[in-house]
C-alpha cells in the first residue's frame, strides 16, 4: 500500500509496535536531521495521536525510530532511502536529507494503513517487520495545478503541496 511502489520490499516475521513516549533518534547534530525528525514527530502526533520525543544521540532503546544520514546502501542513490522495520526499532537511512524525507513519508504511509486487528490501538501502532529499499525512478516527479481560471485558497494550496510531498513528488 505504499505509493509509489518501492524498488525492493523484503518482508520478515514479527511486528514493531510504536508507542506514545518512543524516541525519534537522530545520528549527529545536523539541522537537516532535526527538521526531518520534527516533521515526523508532528505528522505522527497529528495523524495518529502518538506523542514522540526527539533524542540527539542514538541509544539502543527499543520502540524507537532512528534517522541516519550516509548509512544507506549504495544502491539507493542521492534521493533514495532504506527503511528497516525490526521488532525493536525502525531505521530510516539515506544518503541525503531528501532521501530521509521520502523514507519518513513511506513510514507515515505504513502507519496510515496499520491494521487494527494486528495490535494497533489509540496509543500504539503496529507495523510488520520489513526492509524497504527505494529510490526515485525519474528525476522529475510532479503534478500540474492550473489555478488560472479558478482562484484557490492558500490553505487548500498548502494541503495540495503536502499531498504532493507525501507521494514523493518533487515538482509542482
Amino acid at each position: 500500500s505504499i505509493i509509489p511502489r518501492p524498488l525492493s520490499v523484503q518482508t520478515g516475521t514479527g511486528r514493531f509496535t510504536l508507542k506514545t513516549g518512543a524516541l525519534i533518534q537522530i545520528d549527529g547534530a545536523s539541522v537537516d536531521l532535526s527538521r526531518v525528525a520534527r516533521l515526523l514527530q508532528q505528522q505522527i502526533q497529528q495523524k495518529h495521536g502518538l506523542s514522540l520525543s526527539i533524542a540527539g544521540r542514538p541509544t539502543e532503546a527499543a520502540n524507537g525510530i532512528r534517522l541516519t544520514l550516509g548509512a544507506a546502501s549504495a544502491d539507493v542513490g542521492p534521493e533514495g532511502y532504506e527503511l528497516t522495520v525490526e521488532p525493536h526499532r525502525t531505521t530510516i537511512a539515506a544518503a541525503s536529507p531528501t532521501g530521509l524525507i521520502w523514507g519518513a513519508h513511506t513510514l507515515l504511509q505504513m502507519l496510515a494503513s496499520a491494521d487494527p486487528a494486528a495490535g494497533s490501538t489509540a496509543d500504539a501502532m503496529s507495523l510488520p517487520v520489513v526492509r524497504i529499499l527505494d529510490r526515485p525512478r525519474f528525476g522529475w516527479r510532479g503534478l500540474l495545478l492550473d489555478c488560472s481560471r479558478t482562484f484557490i485558497p492558500i490553505d487548500l494550496l498548502k494541503k495540495y503541496v503536502d499531498v504532493c510531498a507525501s507521494y514523493k513528488m518533487n515538482v509542482l
